[in-house]
C-alpha cells in the first residue's frame, strides 16, 4: 500500500470509529405499552452529518479551538446550511462556502480539521501553492475528486462522499496580482465551475453537498482595507479627525476588497461567508496550554499513563513558552516544538524519572529554547 493509500485508509478508520452503531431491537416479539422505541435521532445515517445546533457546533469547537468566536460562527452556519441541502434536497437553498483569514497558528487549521471531526465527514485538504490548471503540466484541483473516490472504494460505499469538507489551503496565493498571471487566473476560473453545483466528469461526484473552506493569511489586504476605510496606524496622540486603523482590518472586509486584492468578481460570489480570525497574544497563547486538549496536556498523559510520572510546570514558565512562541511568529503552532524542546531531555531518559513528579522552572524554559 503506498502513502497516498494509507493515508487515506488511515482517515477512513479514524471517521468509521466515530460512527455510532445502531441499537439492536428487543429479541421478544411482543412489546410493553411502556416501552419507548428508541430515539434513532441520536443515530444519524452515515450519509448525513450529525444534526447538532450552530451554538451545538460552536461549543464543540470551543473544546478544541481557544477564542475565534466569529470564524466558529461562520462555520457552524454554513454546517447546518449544507445539512439543510441534503435533508430537503433541495438545491435552491444557498450554497454557502467560506472564507477564514487571519495570521499563521491562529486556529485555521485546526478548526478546520475539528469540523470535520464532530460532523464525521471526510475532509479533503489541497494546498493551493504549486497547483496548475487543467491541461497543463503537474497537481490539478481536480485531484479532489481521486481523493474522495478512494475513499468512497475503501470504505466500500458506506461513506457517501457527496458530503465532504474540501480544505482550500493557502488560497491566497492564487490572488492575480498581475494582469499576465494566466495561472492564477485558471485556477480561479477552474474552481468557479466546482464551487457551484456540477457533477466530476469521470467520478460522477457531485458538488452540490461539498462544503468548500478557503483558509489563508491574505498578507497585504489590510492595506486595502485600511486605505478604504480611511483609517491610518498612529503611535501615541490622534491629530484632528484623524482616523486611527482597526485593530483587525480583516473584520471589516467586503467583496470589493478581496476584488482588488486580486480574485475575480465570480470567484469571490462564490465564498458567502467570510470568517477573520484574530492574532494570539502571549495571554492567549497561555490558555492554550491550559487547555485539557493542548498539546502539552497530551504529553502530561503519555507521561503518566507510561511512566507514572507527573509533569509541572508553574503559570510563569507556561508564559515563557508563550512569549517565546509569540516572538517567533508562530503563535499557537509554535507551542508544540516549543514543549517539545523543553521535554526532550525528560523523554530521553524516561526510566530514570518513572513515578516521579518533574518541576519544570521557568529558568528551565528559557535555558532550553535560547538553544533552541
Amino acid at each position: 500500500m503506498g502513502d497516498e493509500e494509507q493515508v487515506i485508509w488511515t482517515a477512513y478508520e479514524e471517521l468509521m470509529s466515530t460512527v455510532p452503531k445502531k441499537p439492536k431491537e428487543a429479541s421478544s416479539p411482543e412489546k410493553k405499552d411502556s416501552e419507548k422505541e428508541p430515539n434513532y435521532d441520536d443515530y444519524p445515517p452515515p450519509e448525513l452529518p450529525p444534526n447538532y445546533s450552530p451554538r451545538t457546533i460552536i461549543k464543540k469547537l470551543g473544546r478544541q479551538v481557544f477564542g475565534q468566536q466569529s470564524a466558529k460562527e461562520t462555520l457552524a452556519l454554513a454546517m447546518q446550511g449544507i445539512r439543510h441541502r441534503m435533508r430537503f434536497e433541495d438545491e435552491d437553498l444557498t450554497k454557502s462556502n467560506v472564507l477564514l483569514m487571519g495570521p499563521t497558528g491562529c486556529g485555521k487549521t485546526l478548526l478546520v480539521d475539528a469540523l470535520g471531526g464532530l460532523s464525521r465527514v471526510p475532509v479533503v485538504k489541497l494546498k493551493m501553492t504549486g497547483l496548475s490548471s487543467e491541461g497543463y503540466i503537474g497537481s490539478s484541483i481536480s485531484q479532489i475528486f481521486s481523493q474522495l473516490s478512494s475513499i468512497e472504494e475503501y470504505s466500500e460505499g458506506v461513506v457517501n462522499v457527496d458530503f465532504a469538507i474540501i480544505y482550500l489551503d493557502e488560497i491566497d496565493k492564487i490572488a492575480i496580482r498581475k494582469n499576465n498571471d494566466i495561472f492564477e487566473r485558471g485556477l480561479q476560473n477552474e474552481l468557479i465551475g466546482y464551487l457551484e453545483d456540477m457533477t466530476h466528469e469521470f467520478t460522477q461526484i457531485s458538488t452540490s453537498n461539498l462544503l468548500f473552506i478557503g483558509t489563508g493569511a491574505f498578507s497585504g489586504l489590510e492595506k486595502i482595507i485600511e486605505k478604504r476605510i480611511g483609517g491610518v496606524r498612529t503611535i501615541g496622540f490622534q491629530k484632528g479627525d484623524e482616523k486611527s486603523a482597526p485593530e483587525n482590518p480583516l473584520d471589516y472586509v467586503i467583496p470589493q476588497d478581496l476584488i482588488e486584492y486580486g480574485f475575480l468578481p465570480e470567484f469571490v460570489g462564490r465564498f458567502t461567508n467570510v470568517g477573520a480570525l484574530q492574532p494570539l497574544t502571549p495571554k492567549d497563547l497561555i490558555r492554550i496550554l491550559d487547555m485539557d486538549t493542548s498539546y502539552l496536556a497530551e504529553k502530561r498523559a503519555i507521561l503518566r499513563a507510561t511512566n507514572q510520572t507527573k509533569l509541572r510546570l508553574p503559570q510563569e514558565a507556561k508564559a515563557e513558552i508563550a512569549r517565546y512562541a509569540h516572538s517567533q511568529g508562530t503563535y499557537a503552532r509554535g507551542l508544540q516544538g516549543a514543549v517539545d524542546t523543553i521535554l526532550r531531555p525528560l523523554f530521553l531518559d524516561l526510566p530514570e524519572f518513572k513515578g516521579k513528579t518533574i518541576y519544570i522552572s521557568p529558568e528551565t524554559v528559557k535555558e532550553r529554547l535560547s538553544t533552541a
